[in-house]
């Protein structure tokens, strides 16, 4: 295992000239390998700005660590950004890493075969993240991304912590995932517009933990979005908070869900048959659309 420093800002990945093994030094380090803790700091743009990041096919790394960053950093391929160890955002939070192109749009790859930490120092990733890893991620504050979640395979723990995220996706029948709401105060956010902001597809291999709370917080108009929670059982129901919006909202057919809340929510509720384990809470300004599908209360 070794330390790599980004230098002299923009260029190619696999360029040994933009590769240090001392912040601000010499270049001519080895292009770093997913054993190496790879760092962006205050002497990796050499006064030229926005540091762009370009690469053919996937980068690998242990930990990424812009804690000391000073610019933007943008990495520019549709290829993967593979990421086994920690990820640490700029303490600066007017800086920000870009993901949004890379793995045709899903961001960044989390690969942890241990339990590793995400550390954004109240800043925000732009783009996405998928982790799918036999460890897993503990966040250490509380972490943003504008793009989408995947998670495939590993163990998310919340930590007390809260997620903000444009929409969460899970559709593996196979991965062994943990999601962990065990320390209270943990909220998963979900900011984004699309018609799918919460799909869960799969109870198998899957453990739910503590409390769980999800809010809505978008507010699309004119499209149906859906929620969707097919776990088959009761101990993987989730609790949903839908607090804001005008459109249409449908709970995917056989879902599971925990609390509904629609306090704050001024759209349609179109009829699903789903599963309620606990309250449901309407809201005074929206509609209960009609149908004859049935929604079975249990404990």
């Amino acid at each position: 295992m070794a330390d790599r420093y980004w230098i002299g800002g923009s260029g190619s990945w696999v360029s040994t000239t933009k590769w240090s093994t001392a912040s601000g030094g010499s270049g001519g380090a080895s292009v770093p390998t997913a054993a190496d803790n790879v760092f962006f700091d205050q002497n990796s743009d050499a006064g030229l700005g926005t540091i762009t990041v370009s690469f053919a096919s996937g980068i690998n790394m242990l930990a990424l660590n812009c804690s000391a960053a000073d610019q933007n950093i943008v990495f520019n391929s549709g290829s993967a950004v593979n990421v086994y160890g920690n990820l640490t955002l700029p303490t600066d939070t007017s800086k920000t890493v870009d993901v949004t192109l890379c793995s045709s749009g899903a961001g960044i790859n989390m690969l942890p075969a241990v339990q590793r930490a995400i550390t954004s120092n109240g800043g925000t990733l732009l783009g996405g993240m998928t982790m799918n890893g036999a460890g897993g991620i503990t966040l250490q504050d509380t972490f943003s991304i504008t793009g989408t979640f995947l998670l495939t395979a590993g163990n998310f723990n919340l930590s007390g912590q809260n997620f903000n995220m444009a929409a969460f996706n899970s559709t593996t029948t196979t991965g062994v995932r943990t999601i962990s709401w065990t320390t209270a105060g943990s909220t998963i956010t979900i900011t984004g517009s699309g018609t799918a902001p919460w799909n869960l597809v799969s109870g198998t291999n899957l453990t739910i933990t503590g409390t769980s709370v999800i809010d809505l917080t978008a507010s699309p108009s004119g499209i149906t979005i859906v929620i969707r929670n097919t776990t088959g059982s009761t101990a993987l129901s989730v609790n949903i908070n839908i607090k804001g919006g005008t459109d249409n909202v449908q709970f995917y057919a056989a879902s599971f869900l925990r609390t509904v809340d629609f306090t704050g929510f001024s759209g349609t509720w179109d009829s699903t048959a789903f599963t309620l384990c606990g309250d449901l809470t309407l809201s005074t300004g929206m509609t209960c659309g009609t149908g004859a599908n049935v929604v079975t209360i249990t404990n």
